[in-house]
């Protein structure tokens, strides 16, 4: 994965892996227009990829490697 988020999933080799695969992508400004609202967003996605991962697991779908959360936690931290 680049520094940027780009990947690609599609067709991953391997017995447990599946044929079409993505991420969900959020775009979100680095600085918002209102006082506020970009630590708001910054606390949502803290939340996200942290806690929100469990109910991702608990609905069945793939939670994000840690690397990955490392990574964009990171970049959430920057969001003013």
């Amino acid at each position: 994965m680049n520094d940027d988020f780009r990947v690609l999933l599609t067709n991953a080799s391997g017995k447990e892996s599946h044929p079409i695969s993505s991420f969900t992508w959020l775009y979100v400004p680095a600085v918002a227009r209102e006082p506020g609202r970009g630590s708001t967003v910054a606390g949502y996605l803290k939340w996200l990829y942290t806690s929100g991962q469990k109910i991702v697991q608990e609905d069945g779908y793939a939670i994000l490697l840690p690397e990955v959360l490392a990574k964009v936690a990171q970049k959430a931290g920057t969001i003013r």
